[in-house]
């Protein structure tokens, strides 16, 4: 067997971030075929004692298409032979655990982007302005969590500025804190790291990161009706995530004003297009 090759790389580095990170993937990726390749053959050391392992290019359909067993009639050989394997295997999972570390250690660093928890990088341009926060009190949302029954007329708070009202790609942060559950609970330092938006049509669809305490969640926001609608989904990214999933439905009543404005920042030589 040959060593893991990943081509395309010379001395002169010039790998972005990213290059890094899959790189570092298919290393994982390589080090686990590396490890089925093990197993395979501690199998057929297995195969080879008990006279079980056939000849390669043999049918199969007769006895001489095996290698003959090499353990004989001895419960003593077998046994050491057992021995053998067991202890190969056990280094065998050592270093899958080793592997899960690392990728697990990836999988943070990519969502660390600058080494400060910040995560993936936050829009650079403007393309629509979305802003919206409750006055006057709490609003009612329909909540689910991890698949459950809803729990509906939650109160809940939330601050929704992305670009602001100069079309300043600066101007990142969203925040949810649902009063109205047992305990309560609340996600903050949400960035928008994508924008889509119509805001003739009133729509609009975004996505980033969130976070719950130390533990960063992916959002999906999406916003119709002129901003009458909203319906969040909040997914873990670590497994030291609470919830599997965290589905929110905001929806204004008749005469209601609505929980977000959607502005074209075309015109607005602040923004970016």
């Amino acid at each position: 067997m040959g060593y893991p090759n990943v081509p395309d790389i010379n001395s002169e580095i010039t790998l972005t971030r990213q290059d890094a990170i899959n790189i570092m993937l298919a290393s994982i990726g390589l080090e686990e075929l590396s490890l089925a390749h093990l197993v395979n053959g501690e199998a057929e050391k297995l195969q080879r004692a008990l006279g079980t392992l056939q000849i390669p290019g043999t049918e199969g359909d007769d006895p001489e298409d095996y290698f003959p067993e090499l353990v004989g009639n001895s419960i003593d050989n077998l046994i050491a032979v057992n021995r053998n394997i067991n202890q190969t295997l056990k280094i065998a999972a050592h270093k899958e655990f080793l592997l899960l570390l690392k990728l697990e250690d990836l999988l943070n660093f990519e969502l660390d982007e600058d080494g400060n928890g910040n995560g993936p990088d936050p829009i650079t341009e403007c393309i629509c302005s979305i802003t919206g926060q409750n006055v006057g009190g709490p609003v009612q949302a329909t909540v689910t969590i991890n698949g459950g029954d809803p729990e509906v007329e939650v109160n809940t708070t939330y601050n929704v500025e992305i670009c602001g009202e100069d079309c300043d790609p600066s101007v990142n942060e969203l925040s949810f804190n649902f009063v109205g559950l047992t305990p309560v609970v609340n996600f903050n330092q949400g960035r928008a790291t994508n924008v889509e938006c119509d805001p003739a049509a009133g729509t609009a669809t975004v996505t980033g990161t969130i976070r719950r305490a130390n533990v960063v969640y992916f959002f999906t926001l999406e916003i119709t009706d002129g901003g009458d609608v909203m319906d969040l989904t909040i997914l873990p990214l670590s497994p030291e995530a609470e919830f599997e999933s965290f589905v929110v439905n905001f929806t204004a009543g008749e005469g209601d004003d609505p929980f977000v404005e959607i502005e074209d920042c075309a015109n607005n030589t602040n923004g970016e297009v």
